[in-house]
């Protein structure tokens, strides 16, 4: 057997099998059907899931995996992605939107909204209750004029250690332990 090429597929008849309908040759002349690799199926998917919710601007890895058949191959299309400047990590297994910069001849990616938007949204999808810490509550009661300068969110009594967070600013949970407020982060 021949393919488009010219070259002679008797060593490939091994691999594809003699009544196989896919006709893999070395050579590829232009015009000639090719095989899509999967990884590239499995992106395209996850930009199509991207592309029809508009209004997220974070994702959780474990949003991809029904896309294919094995956690590698989603990873490898996540990672190709963020190469891209398409997504940036936002944290463990958390995935946002991003914007370009070219700056002196480079392209910087950078998430499309504040680390405390999409913060809130992670919380959101992962089913963690959060509110204002106690620093921000007496601010909004006039008993003070500080506000802190950190991502501070108070989780209550829920124990959560997940980072979050672009960079530097990264969140920091507050919680609730009796009567006496901890902060760790």
């Amino acid at each position: 057997m021949i393919c488009a090429a010219g070259a002679l597929l008797a060593p490939w008849r091994k691999l594809i099998g003699p009544r196989s309908g896919a006709i893999m040759c070395p050579l590829r002349t232009p015009g000639s059907p090719m095989k899509v690799p999967a990884s590239q199926t499995i992106k395209q998917r996850i930009l199509d899931r991207i592309a029809t919710r508009p209004s997220e601007n974070a994702f959780l890895r474990s949003e991809f995996n029904d896309l294919a058949k094995s956690r590698t191959g989603v990873d490898k299309a996540l990672r190709a992605l963020v190469q891209q400047g398409v997504l940036v990590r936002g944290g463990y297994g958390v995935l946002v939107r991003a914007r370009s910069l070219v700056y002196q001849d480079k392209q910087y990616a950078y998430p499309s909204v504040e680390s405390d938007v999409f913060v809130r949204e992670i919380l959101d999808k992962i089913g963690v209750p959060y509110r204002p810490t106690q620093v921000v509550r007496d601010y909004m009661a006039g008993k003070t004029t500080q506000l802190q300068a950190n991502l501070v969110l108070n989780v209550g009594r829920r124990r959560i250690r997940r980072k979050i967070g672009w960079g530097q600013r990264t969140v920091r949970y507050e919680y609730d332990r009796g009567r006496a407020i901890q902060c760790a982060g």
